[in-house]
């Protein structure tokens, strides 16, 4: 017999309903920008649909059901339309399930983290003298900092897991330190702090300095050792018209 194999829409999807359904999750729901009216129901529904896409693959090996129409279809039913067109959105746009799912925001990223480092790369990006230490803090504050969320983090380790939990991390390896639901949280957590760190850059300079932070920027990418090798930069603007970024919680 064949094996089935789920296309990459199944997968995210998968993931994302799995890591979601986690009641070791559900404290992480604001930070990761998810605006559920009821978590608690929330959950129940997610736990739902994979329970009853289970039962229709048990049935049926050689087709996958699914699971994001089931998803999005009782979301509508049991909280309203807006609910499940805000989970749609948030699952293409937000959740970040595989590494590309940051790129190219994670080449900025990872080039003015470097940069927040080393004064002298700093002062090559170029800000404007009134504005670069406050840019420099800034990221620091909002973008690099994850105390507050990996002091929550080490709170919900001491606590024991759920049965629905226990069940879950057998079937996913979620013990697994490379498969740990926490990378999956931390990464969306970073993706969407570091797109609002970018609109605040973006709503604060004028399109000749974006202009110039693009260009010294890239200079810098191909100086540092280890960023030389990633393509060129995309201009701010352009990153933040090809999806959209709310403001996060904190």
């Amino acid at each position: 017999m064949m094996k089935t194999t789920p296309t990459a829409e199944q997968e995210r999807w998968g993931a994302a309903a799995g890591l979601l359904s986690l009641d070791v999750v559900v404290p992480f729901y604001a930070h990761m920008g998810l605006a559920i009216p009821d978590p608690k129901e929330f959950v129940q529904v997610l736990r739902k649909c994979i329970l009853e896409n289970r039962r229709t693959f048990e049935k049926n090996p050689n087709r996958i059901p699914d699971l994001k129409n089931t998803l999005l279809a009782t979301l509508r039913h049991e909280f309203d339309p807006r609910t499940a067109e805000a989970f749609e959105e948030w699952i293409i746009h937000e959740f970040v399930f595989l590494p590309y799912d940051f790129a190219p925001l994670w080449h900025w990223d990872y080039v003015l983290v470097l940069a927040r480092w080393d004064s002298q790369w700093w002062d090559a990006l170029g800000f404007p003298p009134d504005f670069s230490e406050r840019a420099r803090a800034r990221l620091e504050a909002d973008v690099i900092d994850h105390d507050g969320l990996h002091k929550l983090a080490d709170r919900i380790d001491q606590r024991p897991l759920s049965d629905w939990d226990l069940e879950m991390y057998s079937l996913h390896q979620f013990d697994d330190d490379d498969n740990d639901p926490y990378n999956w949280i931390l990464q969306t957590v970073r993706k969407r702090r570091f797109s609002a760190y970018f609109r605040w850059i973006v709503d604060s300079l004028s399109d000749a300095q974006l202009q110039d932070l693009l260009v010294n920027a890239d200079l810098v990418r191909e100086r540092m050792e280890t960023t030389r090798g990633f393509p060129p930069l995309l201009d701010l603007r352009r990153l933040l018209g090809e999806a959209r970024y709310d403001q996060p919680t904190t």
